[in-house]
């Protein structure tokens, strides 16, 4: 097999487009590919986001019993405590929010930002039906091309691709 070269002027130019926090730029590739990236992308968040349920469901019991200690612990009683904790000492970050990982990723990848200061919570309850709710399969595909990666894609290239059965 012959050896490829990627040059340092073109490590440079891709470091500089990483290190632009909002370019004009966006992925430059035809629409199959990038729904083909984007999918993969979204299939290896949903193993980890499935993995976590699995778990977090084994262990409630037991996680349930440690965060009940853990506020005994630091004289947490009420809501109110709970809030005046978290504005002390930072909300716990003891899982991570999949969902807000693959919206990032995704949205970075199209030369975008994920506005997670600014939420849509009906538009992400029905993202969540989705991912979250629906198992692996074709269903799954075609639900999270049509519902979240075309539209992106579509708003991010300013293209006007959709989806027609044969």
């Amino acid at each position: 097999m012959e050896k490829q070269i990627l040059t340092k002027e073109k490590i440079i130019g891709i470091i500089y487009q990483a290190q632009q926090v909002r370019y004009d730029g966006i992925i430059n590739i035809d629409v199959e590919q990038a729904l083909l990236i984007m999918l993969k992308i979204t299939h290896y968040f949903k193993f980890h986001m499935d993995y976590q349920i699995q778990w977090f469901t084994k262990h409630k019991e037991r996680v349930d019993k440690e965060l009940k200690q853990f506020k005994a612990e630091q004289g947490i009683k009420n809501f109110q405590d709970d809030m005046e904790w978290v504005h002390k000492n930072g909300a716990l970050q003891y899982h991570i929010c999949i969902q807000d990982l693959v919206f990032h990723t995704l949205y970075e990848l199209n030369g975008t930002h994920f506005r997670d200061r600014d939420r849509d919570y009906d538009w992400e309850d029905e993202f969540d039906k989705i991912f979250v709710g629906m198992p692996y399969g074709k269903e799954f595909d075609e639900a999270i091309i049509n519902f979240l990666l075309l539209p992106l894609y579509n708003r991010t290239h300013g293209t006007k691709y959709t989806v027609h059965d044969n």
